[in-house]
């Protein structure tokens, strides 16, 4: 058994940011072929320039929750 995992391909890494795109749909994910990164865009208020960068998918979900609930906390106290 290798500890070494094989690198993901472009399609694969695509398919896989339209998958946690499809799960959060309060969020764009997109994945960058050059970076090599999952890079995530708020498809809701959030305060300008927000966005969350990881180079592995599963390193995003709890981010996204987080960055959701902060915003509706921010909202809550403004209101």
């Amino acid at each position: 058994m290798s500890l070494v995992s094989t690198p993901i391909t472009e399609v694969e890494a695509r398919q896989m940011a339209r998958r946690l795109e499809a799960e959060h749909p309060l969020w764009l994910v997109v994945f960058g072929a050059y970076t090599r990164q999952f890079v995530c865009f708020p498809k809701f208020d959030a305060p300008s320039g927000t966005m969350l960068v990881a180079e592995y998918p599963h390193a995003l979900p709890d981010r996204m929750r987080r960055a959701e609930e902060s915003a509706h906390q921010s909202r809550r106290l403004v209101a």
